[in-house]
């Protein structure tokens, strides 16, 4: 039994395979009654998620002996048809677990809802508290001012012929190891005995990080910074003032303390409240401005307060606004996922201010990937707005649009656009239709091509337009910038004209077909009408089937052969035998063509002479693959 014409058929988890029968033109057809012997439910069938048509007998009628083209190198999957009573019973049971959905929904809006609310509550608590106690940087410690009076330090009794300085340092993580030093040249202290007795303690502990950070090269001060020094140097002249801190914190206890100062040595980690409060009466010169260190006060998403350089402040503060931007989707009942970078609008009207938050947060940088607006209305006018954001600014690379209306000025429905995904990618627009490609379309089709100023490729698939080819037609003569053009499962005379009638065709400069021209008569309509285009550089063949008729690459061979403009060709053909009329073809092909090829060869078997002509015309046969079946 000849492989080539044998059909596997899926059915559930079972795999039956079918004898094909040979039609006009030497094509495979399956019949519906022979899968039907085997799975008697089966009423249709499809190929990677791609319905398959019934093809028309040679009565031209599809209500005898239903068949379609066969596929003998893929699986082709059958589908069942329900029953009325499965029907029946499926949709009481459908409407009862609907119900009951809508109550669990309910019942957990209802529930996140409160929570929420106390969550919300608790970060304002949160930072009411700490905006009354947080009103220093927390994170700070010192260091003499001059580099002579380092040799002073030893010497307990010398602590008051030093000039200190205090430092602070960001608070850009809750991890003090990840801390650096503020952008300032630092504050000098004055009643150095008591600022020591009061946070010498606390200083001991803030050194540890100022350690960790000079090692990390994150404290570039030019006291303990010099470029004389050794690499630890630094380190260990930060070792020798927190032990200095402790020596001299003991003795001061002792020798002039109060009990409250005493007990205001033994400051938990980090300090707080009046403490900090009082921190800028010890220094000689304050910020008019009130930012201690460039540092600036912020309240981070969970309510807590920060003292952060402009840097972090900045990075916050994008994150803060993204963060708003989420909450206002959220609050006209957008549902945003964090996790995929999702927005789901459903059942909405969008309004003037919903557009405006949406298209706002796109411009300013809020990261979605993917938008679904379903079942939801729109005036034509904002709906245009968002279409050229989406488009042209935005990250958004896949937009899918479920019976969407667009309103007129008057807020009645114009018209319904039943469904199209868009996906963006590398300057290329990609448009789905799910294959239920209907004239309320062309409406958004001319609009997607009208509003592009940046995407060069136009990806479709002819199955969508199979009986709208006017349509398409009609949207593709709007292309503006369009110039590459990609199409798959182009195996119908009609889409070719509708394409090729087309303004697009015009300035076409690269066109790819995938899964296309698989029939005799299709794949000869193509060669006479690229025989009238003036304008494609690229013409790119190479998909997974392979040509392997020697009629068909008899036409294409010719029509390269004479084409003007056409400098790249990408091809696959296969189940080419040594010396057969196919490799013929090529030979002359090769040998008489000023084209630049990519080829590629598979189940194939070539002669000497063929080998020959790679080897002389390696410069314009860019790329050659051969490959066979693992």
């Amino acid at each position: 039994m000849d492989p080539n014409k044998i059909q596997r058929v899926r059915f559930e988890d079972e795999i039956a395979r079918f004898q094909t029968v040979t039609g006009d033109n030497n094509v495979q057809y399956l019949y519906l009654a022979d899968v039907q012997q085997v799975f008697s439910r089966v009423t249709s069938f499809s190929l990677n998620e791609i319905h398959l048509s019934f093809v028309a007998n040679e009565c031209k009628q599809n209500s005898d002996r239903l068949r379609i083209v066969a596929y003998p190198s893929e699986i082709i999957d059958a589908i069942a048809s329900k029953t009325c009573s499965d029907l029946v019973s499926n949709d009481k049971f459908n409407r009862l677990e609907d119900k009951i959905d809508g109550l669990v929904q309910t019942a957990d809006r209802i529930d996140r809802t409160t929570q929420e609310m106390l969550t919300q509550i608790g970060k304002i608590m949160i930072s009411m508290y700490e905006l009354h106690e947080y009103t220093t940087p927390r994170y700070f410690f010192i260091l003499p001012a001059k580099s002579r009076d380092w040799v002073m330090i030893e010497p307990v009794q010398n602590i008051f012929q030093l000039h200190f300085k205090l430092y602070f340092l960001c608070e850009c993580s809750n991890d003090p190891n990840e801390l650096h030093i503020a952008p300032h040249n630092g504050y000098s202290i004055i009643k150095l005995n008591e600022f020591v007795s009061r946070y010498g303690s606390y200083l001991q502990k803030t050194f540890n990080a100022a350690q960790f950070l000079c090692r990390l090269g994150g404290i570039p001060i030019p006291q303990i910074m010099s470029a004389k020094a050794p690499s630890n140097d630094a380190e260990q002249k930060l070792t020798k003032i927190q032990s200095f801190l402790g020596k001299h914190q003991t003795k001061l206890s002792i020798a002039n303390s109060s009990s409250i100062q005493k007990q205001k040595t033994l400051q938990t980690y980090p300090i707080q409240g009046a403490d900090l409060r009082e921190l800028e009466s010890y220094l000689e010169r304050v910020d008019s401005t009130r930012t201690l260190g460039n540092l600036y006060r912020i309240i981070t998403d969970d309510g807590h307060v920060r003292w952060v350089c402009q840097k972090h402040f900045d990075e916050i503060s994008h994150n803060n606004t993204m963060t708003t931007y989420i909450k206002q989707i959220q609050a006209m009942n957008g549902d945003y996922d964090e996790t995929n970078k999702q927005v789901n609008l459903n059942q909405l009207k969008l309004t003037g201010a919903n557009v405006k938050v949406i298209s706002e947060a796109l411009k300013q940088g809020l990261n979605i990937s993917k938008l679904i607006l379903n079942h939801c209305s729109i005036y034509e006018t904002y709906f245009d707005d968002l279409l050229e954001i989406f488009i042209n600014m935005s990250s958004v690379h896949c937009l899918e649009i479920i019976n969407v209306n667009l309103l007129n000025y008057f807020g009645l429905s114009k018209y319904v656009c039943p469904y199209i995904k868009i996906i963006f990618s590398n300057h290329s627009l990609a448009l789905c239709f799910n294959e239920s490609y209907q004239s309320e379309n062309n409406n958004l089709f001319i609009r997607v091509l009208t509003h592009n100023k940046m995407h060069r490729t136009l990806i479709l698939s002819a199955c969508d337009f199979l009986n709208n080819q006017r349509n398409l037609h009609e949207c593709l003569d709007s292309h503006g910038m369009i110039t590459e053009l990609v199409v798959n499962h182009a195996n119908n005379i009609e889409i070719l004209n509708a394409i090729y009638n087309s303004k697009i065709n015009n300035q076409l400069e690269r066109l790819k077909l995938n899964c296309s021209l698989g029939l005799p008569g299709v794949a000869k309509h193509f060669c006479e009408l690229l025989k009238t285009n003036r304008t494609i550089i690229e013409l790119d063949l190479l998909d997974a089937n392979g040509f392997s008729d020697e009629i068909v690459l008899e036409n294409l061979f010719q029509t390269l052969k004479s084409h003007q403009s056409i400098k790249q060709v990408y091809l696959h053909i296969s189940r080419m035998k040594s010396s057969d009329k196919i490799e013929h073809l090529l030979i002359d092909y090769l040998q008489h063509r000023q084209l630049n090829t990519h080829l590629r060869l598979s189940f194939s078997v070539i002669s000497t002479e063929l080998i020959q002509i790679f080897i002389e015309e390696r410069r314009s046969l860019i790329l050659l693959i051969l490959s066979k079946k693992n």
